[in-house]
């Protein structure tokens, strides 16, 4: 806690530090010369601490989280030396900076180390139609966010760019570099989930850097920019989130709560339409404007709609895909609750559904039904002789000849235990529900093989036959009859108390 304690202070204190030099680069208290002293050196700075604290996180973190945390810092270190050459020229030696100059070098490094850092940092494991909507998502990011900087950016600064290929390429490199970080830092931060790495923030750091260099940028090629405007606050806000990020105590989890996780969830879902809606904006603007005419913005535009269709066509996929996933697992859920999970029988719930549709249709129509209560006899003899286990594949093994006993109109339900029943959908006569108990005797009278050894199993059988309309009354009557077949020397049945008599009541004893 104390640890988690000083991130807190961490975090407070870095965002306190932004807002502030925010105002400051708003208000302007001081002259211009302190003024771009300040954020020169306040840009400078940022970026060397965040390295550090990024070093830091690195030596106590391990595996892919080490490598990020590496990666983070040398991206850090590389953004602070180019701002050192900046600082030289313009604070020290009062000259103008060249272009392209080593701090171009240090600038653009930061770039794709901070890529690769993103990537490096561990995230979900997903399914292939999940990956797959992964980069056609990146692919929209991507060309969304390279249509509105070439209408706004790259294009002025490619059309406007003085020099040879080297400045041209340079001059596009910036915002370039900058579509491809938000790109992945936005894809990064729609799978993160629940870790030790506070992946959103750092995706909010790394998006305020991009925003930083796109202002930069545009205000260049508009011939506006100088240090110490607010756009310099970009970069002090990314590299001290940074910082705080690397701070975060190593074992606790931070980027999902329950509702965490669903926000992130939604966020994914919704991840490339913030960028695509800035490109219909940046569209109409441009139409607006008259300069929606460029060829480069044509042909983006058209693969942005090709991704688009691409993306929804799988969802549709992958749609369809989990509704018979769904319809699959509501049938497995329904069928294990209508059926014992040892046997696979109907369980009491829809024996009882069954036999009450049965004596509705009986009521209808005067057809008879029957109904069979067994219980087979001494098998706590099993149980304590053999094991549980034993017991559970004697229970299976009965089920199984008990259904070889019946009509594929019947149903055979096991009532919990060693109880079992039978529902005859039709039994016009005692006779017939006798001839079925007779076969079910009959069916149980060779020995099951358990466990290597030969295990006689008898059961006792409770007849009724629906001369009842209420289930209730019939239950109980087959019940009875099945306790009285118990009480009269086991492995015979009993017809339910006024049934006609039915000779040969017995099976024939079980062998062995």
């Amino acid at each position: 806690m104390r640890h988690t304690g000083g991130y807190r202070v961490a975090l407070a204190t870095a965002v306190g530090a932004i807002l502030a030099f925010l105002a400051f680069l708003v208000a302007r208290p001081a002259g211009d010369a302190t003024i771009r002293f300040v954020a020169n050196l306040s840009t400078g700075v940022a970026p060397m601490v965040a390295a550090v604290c990024c070093a830091r996180a690195a030596a106590r973190a391990a595996g892919r989280t080490r490598r990020a945390w590496a990666l983070l810092a040398g991206s850090a270190a590389s953004w602070g030396i180019g701002q050192a050459i900046w600082f030289w020229y313009e604070q020290v030696a009062h000259w103008e900076l060249p272009f392209p100059s080593l701090a171009d070098l240090g600038y653009l490094g930061a770039i794709p180390l901070a890529v690769l850092a993103m990537l490096a940092f561990p995230g979900r494991a997903e399914r292939l139609a999940v990956q797959v909507r992964s980069l056609l998502d990146g692919g929209i990011v991507a060309a969304s966010l390279l249509y509105v900087s070439w209408g706004f950016v790259l294009g002025p600064v490619f059309r406007g760019a003085e020099g040879g290929l080297l400045e041209q390429a340079i001059a596009l490199a910036y915002p370039a570099g900058d579509i491809v970080l938000a790109t992945i830092v936005l894809l990064v931060v729609g799978k993160s989930r629940r870790g030790p790495v506070p992946v959103v923030l750092l995706g909010v750091a790394l998006l305020s850097l991009t925003v930083a260099d796109t202002g930069f940028a545009y205000l260049t090629q508009q011939g506006t920019y100088y240090s110490g405007m607010p756009v310099d606050a970009g970069w002090f806000a990314g590299y001290a989130l940074i910082a705080a990020a690397a701070l975060r105590p190593a074992g606790e989890a931070t980027d999902a709560t329950a509702a965490g996780v669903t926000w992130v969830d939604r966020g994914q879902a919704l991840l490339p339409y913030l960028p695509l809606g800035l490109a219909v904006v940046a569209s109409i603007v441009l139409q607006l404007r008259r300069q929606a005419g460029d060829w480069f913005l044509y042909w983006s535009f058209a693969a942005l709609v090709v991704l688009v269709i691409g993306r929804q066509l799988l969802a549709v996929l992958d749609n369809q895909a989990l509704n018979r996933r769904l319809q699959a697992l509501v049938a497995q859920l329904e069928h294990q609750a209508f059926h014992d999970g040892l046997t696979g029988l109907a369980n009491r719930v829809l024996f009882h559904d069954r036999v009450r549709h049965a004596l509705s249709r009986r009521d209808r129509a005067g057809h008879p039904i029957g109904l069979l209560f067994i219980d087979l006899d001494d098998f706590k003899r099993v149980n304590d002789g053999l094991g549980h286990d034993a017991g559970d594949e004697l229970l299976v093994a009965v089920a199984h000849r008990l259904q070889a006993c019946v009509r594929p109109e019947d149903t055979v339900a096991r009532l919990g235990g060693d109880e079992f029943a039978i529902l005859l959908d039709r039994a016009e006569t005692p006779e017939v529900a006798a001839a079925a108990a007779r076969r079910v005797l009959d069916g149980l009278r060779t020995p099951f093989t358990l466990r290597g050894s030969q295990v006689p199993v008898s059961a006792s059988v409770g007849v009724a036959l629906g001369a009842e309309s209420e289930l209730d009354d019939l239950l109980r009557e087959a019940d009875i009859a099945m306790y009285m077949a118990k009480a009269h020397g086991k492995a015979r049945f009993e017809l339910a108390a006024g049934e006609a008599p039915v000779a040969a009541r017995a099976g024939t004893p079980p062998s062995g």
